[in-house]
């Protein structure tokens, strides 16, 4: 009989037992979901964040609406700049905290999806940008580990031609500002020490170059590309190597024999005079009414002139084999003087660019 009357006992024992268990988890979680809620109270001017269950206000980071706050000691409720383990952080006036571009009194600054500002190099929506390291973004030319860069006013990085304070800078791929010769669509610039695109006359390694200038209207070559061949730079025709370098310098035979040969035959128009004043060895080329003087400065006591049997233009392979440093071909028509042209070779007898002298 006792046996028969246990099972049923037992049996609404254990129905209690569950029931209590399951209220008591019921009661938890409704708990917890009132603690989670919170709530904001404003006391003497400050936001501080209670959960319902507490006496007490949060302190640190909370995150309350998918939005992060972060609360002082006292429970008070941070803006502006905070550090925290080192990191700073920048929390708007509403108190939420900022990712992004952030500008702070009149600086621009970044802060990444956790909030955390940013330093050194960072690129964002496949540009590169420098923040300093108190975390502004830079702009303007900033030295990096040795090398210069240029940040635009927007804060992107620089590349190719630069244009600042009435100077060129080139900057290679990478940002960095490059230094000495150039290589750009087909011609040579040289770049300065300081980055700067060199105008005008250069002295390197024991040669003369010259860049062009403003001045030089009458090229089309680029500004600030390395000249070639006869060429006007300022008031006077200078005559450079295809390598830029100008063939006059270092050899002050060839210079001075040039401008007192110059000196004598630039006022003459009679072929008759100019025969007498070069001498009469030359070639003729009776089709085309051209008398060539090819004229080679060896030393001092070396032989001037050297006859060619045939008219040989300018840029043929034959005139390797002469030794030249000067060819002057002057046209005529009876006995006046036409055009007058003087052209320079290198050393290895490469005829340059001809330049005439128009009466």
């Amino acid at each position: 009989m006792l046996n028969k009357l246990a099972k049923p006992v037992l049996l609404a024992l254990s129905f209690l037992f569950v029931f209590i268990l399951l209220a008591g988890i019921h009661a938890s979680s409704a708990e917890a979901e009132q603690h989670e809620a919170g709530k904001w109270e404003m006391k003497n001017g400050s936001w501080y964040w209670y959960y319902t269950a507490d006496e007490h206000p949060s302190t640190g980071w909370e995150k309350i609406n998918n939005n992060w706050y972060y609360f002082n000691t006292l429970g008070k409720m941070q803006t502006g700049w905070v550090k925290d383990n080192g990191t700073w952080y920048y929390l708007n006036p509403d108190g939420d905290m900022a990712t992004g571009w952030k500008q702070v009194n009149g600086k621009w600054y970044y802060l990444n999806v956790y909030g955390a500002m940013q330093t050194g190099w960072i690129k964002e929506n496949s540009y590169w940008y420098y923040l300093n390291p108190n975390g502004d973004m830079a702009t303007g030319w900033k030295l990096v580990e040795g090398n210069w860069y240029y940040l635009h006013e927007n804060g992107k990085m620089g590349t190719g031609w630069i244009y600042d304070q009435n100077n060129w800078y080139y900057l290679d791929a990478s940002g960095e500002m490059q230094r000495g010769w150039l290589a750009y669509n087909g011609h040579w610039y040289y770049l300065n020490n300081s980055g700067d695109m060199h105008k005008g006359w250069k002295y390197l390694d024991g040669s003369w170059y010259f860049l062009k200038t403003e001045d030089e209207i009458l090229s089309g070559a680029p500004l600030g590309s390395m000249f070639t061949g006869g060429q006007i730079a300022g008031d006077k025709i200078y005559y450079f190597s295809v390598s830029g370098k100008w063939i006059k310098k270092g050899n002050e035979e060839i210079d001075a024999y040039v401008d007192q040969t110059w000196d004598k035959i630039k006022d003459v128009t009679s072929m008759n005079t100019l025969k007498s004043i070069l001498g009469h060895k030359y070639s003729k080329d009776p089709e085309h009414n051209a008398i060539e003087y090819h004229i080679s400065v060896q030393s001092k006591n070396s032989a001037v002139f050297k006859e060619l049997n045939t008219m040989i233009s300018v840029g043929h392979e034959g005139l390797v084999n002469y030794d030249l440093d000067i060819l002057i071909l002057v046209t005529y028509e009876n006995d006046t003087v036409n055009t007058i042209s003087m052209i320079y070779f290198d050393q290895n007898s490469t005829p340059l660019e001809r330049v005439n002298y128009e009466f």
